[in-house]
């Protein structure tokens, strides 16, 4: 069944998450219109297909050039996170338990809800994104 998107809405909210340098955009935009991560990041992706909305229309990150291009690296030689798909420090924050077996494999894993885990300590793709020579950025 498909569902009808507000394209409009999706590139408001990317572009807002953007200017306030919000951790994550993309899960931004799955927090305010109550859906998932990859339901979003497909609609996001849609946005700027379509030139609703691209990268060049706001140009900040949180991350210095050197962060983005070692992120850059880390994201191609598969280094994300398999449950969040995110870059970070510590054990994943979306995990809320996990079940080892006796050889450490995981069995079991359980997951915060959306919109309830911690994200501010974690580097997204989106984040990793190269800023253009000419524009400006804050580090």
């Amino acid at each position: 069944m498909a569902v009808g998107v507000d394209y409009a809405r999706v590139s408001e909210l990317y572009l807002t998450a953007k200017i306030n340098k919000n951790s994550s955009p993309i899960r931004y935009v799955a927090q305010q219109m109550g859906v998932s991560y990859s339901s979003a990041r497909n609609w996001v992706a849609h946005t700027k297909a379509q030139g609703l909305v691209s990268e060049t229309d706001v140009v900040v990150s949180r991350l210095s050039k050197i962060e983005r291009a070692e992120a850059r690296k880390r994201f191609q030689a598969g280094d994300a996170c398999q449950w969040c798909g995110g870059l970070h420090a510590r054990s994943c924050p979306r995990v809320k338990r996990l079940v080892l077996n006796k050889n450490g494999g995981e069995v079991e894993a359980e997951f915060w809800p959306p919109g309830t885990w911690p994200e501010e300590n974690v580097t997204w793709p989106e984040d990793a994104v190269d800023v253009e020579e000419n524009e400006t950025e804050e580090d």
